[in-house]
Order: C-alpha cells, then sequence, then structure tokens
C-alpha cells in the first residue's frame, strides 16, 4: 500500500473582519450562495450588530475565507461561513471552525449550534468530524430551493463535546 502524502499547510492569519475586507467577503458571499446575503446586511454585521463576530482567514493580504458568528449569553449561533472557491478542499473550513471552537471554549460558551442545507454532505461532514451532532430538521427552511435546514449542536461541555482535528 502506498502512504498518502498530507497537503502541504497553508498559512492562513485569522482575524476579526473591518469593513475594509467588505469586498472580499462579498466575493465569497456571491460565490458560493444561490441566495447571498446583501451588501448591507454584512456590513450591519461587521459595524453594528452587537452579537455579531465577523472573522477572517487571510493567505497574505487576501481574504479566502469569513465566518459570522452571533454570540447570545452562553450561545454561539453560526450563522454562515465560506471560502473562496480556489481554497476549497484545503483545510481553511476547518481552521475557521477550530477557532470558533477555540474562542468558545475561552469564553465558556455552553452551546454552538448551526444550520446546514440537508444535501450539503461536504459541511456536514466537517461538522461531524469536529463532534457536532444533528439535533433537529426545519422543513423547507431555504427558500430558493425549499431544502430543509439541519440544525446541529456541539455542547461545549456536554456529552458531544469530543473535538477531533
Amino acid at each position: 500500500m502506498l502512504p498518502t502524502l498530507a497537503k502541504p499547510r497553508v498559512e492562513i492569519e485569522i482575524r476579526r473582519a473591518f469593513t475594509r475586507d467588505l469586498k472580499d467577503i462579498m466575493d465569497i458571499e456571491e460565490a458560493s450562495f444561490t441566495s447571498p446575503w446583501p451588501r448591507d446586511v454584512m456590513v450591519n454585521e461587521i459595524t453594528a450588530n452587537t452579537f455579531s463576530e465577523v472573522t477572517v482567514a487571510l493567505h497574505g493580504k487576501k481574504v479566502v475565507s469569513f465566518m459570522i458568528c452571533w454570540v447570545i449569553d452562553c450561545e454561539r449561533r453560526l450563522q454562515n461561513i465560506a471560502t473562496a472557491p480556489a481554497w476549497r478542499s484545503r483545510g481553511v473550513a476547518r481552521m475557521m471552525m477550530n477557532h470558533l471552537l477555540d474562542e468558545a471554549q475561552r469564553a465558556a460558551t455552553s452551546v454552538i449550534i448551526l444550520e446546514v442545507r440537508e444535501l450539503n454532505r461536504e459541511a456536514r461532514a466537517l461538522y461531524s468530524s469536529l463532534g457536532f451532532a444533528q439535533t433537529g430538521r426545519r422543513n423547507g427552511y431555504y427558500s430558493d430551493t425549499g431544502e430543509d435546514a439541519i440544525i446541529m449542536s456541539l455542547n461545549i461541555d456536554g456529552e458531544n463535546s469530543e473535538r477531533r482535528e
């Protein structure tokens, strides 16, 4: 049997988003979703929504991924995560999710909740590999396709908090 070669690690910096990142964020958003969030909503998430934490992953000075998470009491709700098409399958989304899990543990978050399209098998596999479990379903949630949303959660101190790298 031939050994498998590990993909080379890419140099990625993860930090809070600023309005100067908006063009790259919107480019990724529009390339990733059939119903992208409007620009004014994205501006609000970065500048005004007091619950919102917007994070970006940079390679050099270029935003290659972003994540929007709402922090409400001891709960974090992953609202949006996307990676530029050229950067997919390189572990960037996993780095972003690991950053979210690290921040949640530091802040004594009790649970992280997200919704994912039922047919988005790649994302569901990533979330499952990090310890998230399906906890519900929203029938016909996505208005563009009528697709169901799968609700997944991770109890930070609970029974499904086993984190895998």
